[in-house]
């Protein structure tokens, strides 16, 4: 029996899907009231409620599991969410760990964030032995994800643990605003209006859950894996969205100052709302690492683990099919019909070969 944290969001509820295909029986930790749409459908799939910041709540779960898989957590980059993500995601962290250790798991594999290994400066990518901060980050997320990495360390004697650094996560169908995957959305929906002036070490749902099995069976204890598909500029990343939809690319870019002027405006819209995601995704801690090429090497998953990921147009596409499946399912929803973009685009482009011949 293997259990899954976080199993209701997107990376989660991938990681379930993929280890019933393959055979594994799997637990699913949900909050209470969590109807787990993500799930539905899903046969032979044991539901277990608890709560990472209720402590008895987490022994029943883990009883009888031979390994974690811990992928539950607070996401955006939002310090008005300090209190709530050290709670969750650095404490909750802890009190797994030790309810596994006392149930006798054997196997604890960790989902954490290739930010934690630092900043890379002038696109330089870094790695496992980066070094990582020397102290706070000054990023509520990253001092959370941080704190849970020292957690899992001090359980290495006890368990065979073994962390997983994905970049950003491309997964799911991106109407979640919080998730990178949304960038793809907006650029399918004609609703971003300029290239974002930086970059990221990007990762799809298939190579990030492909990259957490291996590590869960071939990673060495203790030892951390950066997971990524590809370090890529977002106008390279947009280019690919706009060839795929047969959208024309966008020519323009952000400056860094608009951006930032703009996370200012919407910070400030936060603190009057007394919600700290009331504006939205953009705000004055992630407008600046918007500009900058966040890039990572995942050379030591490759070579240990064997993980070799796709290319981004497989990211791309993946994300694009999954719009199409929520809009054949859900036609209430509001997604862009890339089916019909990409058909337009098929049409334009016999047209211009017929009139160039």
């Amino acid at each position: 029996m293997i259990l899954v944290t976080g199993a209701s969001g997107v990376l989660g509820s991938a990681l379930v899907r993929r280890l019933a295909a393959e055979g594994e029986a799997v637990r699913a930790l949900l909050l209470p009231g969590d109807a787990a749409p993500r799930l539905r459908g899903l046969a032979g799939v044991e539901r277990v409620v608890g709560d990472l910041t209720v402590p008895e709540s987490l022994p029943p779960a883990a009883r009888g599991v031979k390994a974690v898989f811990h992928a539950a957590g607070i996401v955006p980059f939002a310090n008005g969410l300090r209190r709530e993500m050290m709670a969750v995601n650095a404490e909750g962290a802890g009190r797994l760990l030790e309810a596994a250790a006392a149930a006798g798991v054997t196997d604890f594999l960790y989902v954490s964030s290739a930010s934690t290994l630092g900043l890379p400066r002038d696109g330089a990518p870094l790695d496992e032995n980066s070094g990582g901060w020397a102290g706070p980050s000054g990023y509520a997320y990253v001092d959370s994800k941080c704190a849970a990495e020292a957690h899992v360390a001090k359980f290495a004697g006890r368990m065979r643990t073994v962390t997983v650094n994905p970049g950003a996560i491309f997964a799911g169908d991106g109407t979640e605003p919080f998730s990178w995957a949304h960038l793809i959305w907006l650029v399918a929906s004609g609703r971003l209006a300029a290239n974002l002036p930086g970059g990221a070490c990007v990762v799809g749902e298939r190579d990030v859950t492909a990259g957490v099995m291996a590590a869960w069976r071939r990673g060495t204890p203790g030892r951390r894996y950066v997971l990524g598909s590809a370090n890529v500029s977002y106008r390279e990343l947009f280019a690919e969205v706009a060839r795929q939809t047969g959208r024309p690319p966008l020519r323009l870019t952000a400056p860094p100052l608009v951006l930032q002027a703009c996370g200012a405006v919407n910070s400030l819209r936060n603190r009057l709302a007394g919600d700290p995601l009331h504006a939205g995704p953009l705000n004055l801690e992630n407008a600046g690492l918007l500009a900058r090429r966040l890039y990572y090497r995942w050379d030591l998953a490759e070579r240990e683990l064997g993980f070799r990921p796709g290319p981004l147009g497989q990211l791309v596409s993946d994300v694009l099919s999954a719009m199409s499946e929520s809009r054949r399912s859900r036609p209430d929803r509001d997604l862009p019909d890339v089916g019909r973009q990409a058909a337009c685009r098929s049409r334009r482009s016999r047209t211009s070969r017929i009139t160039r011949s």
